[in-house]
């Protein structure tokens, strides 16, 4: 399997700042966002686009989703929040191979 960021923040062998994580998704913040408060949330079993349609991955993006109001607090955003999804592979972007969605919103 080529080299996965977000397994690498799962495993610790990249640090990062976690707002949330359970035993079955994690979350970072995006140290790159210039306004606001930029969360990633992703399932901590690898699942790629390859795996779209599968029920693991509609179980993984039901996780993901479940979870967003919980990692928008944790994240520290204040009311609203907008999502950035790249759960397709018509969609991705960045060649990250694992499912995850961007939870962006105001401090």
């Amino acid at each position: 399997m080529p080299r996965c960021i977000f397994c690498e923040f799962i495993e610790g062998k990249t640090p990062c700042e976690k707002p949330y994580e359970d035993e079955k998704v994690s979350s970072f913040l995006d140290w790159n966002h210039l306004d606001g408060i930029h969360a990633v949330v992703f399932p901590k079993k690898h699942i790629g686009v390859k795996d779209e349609g599968s029920p693991e991955f509609e179980e993984a993006k039901k996780l993901l989703y479940d979870s967003l109001p919980v990692v928008a607090k944790a994240a520290g955003i204040q009311g609203e929040y907008r999502l950035l999804t790249e759960d397709g592979e018509d969609n991705f972007s960045q060649n990250l191979e694992h499912i995850h969605v961007h939870v962006v919103g105001e401090k």
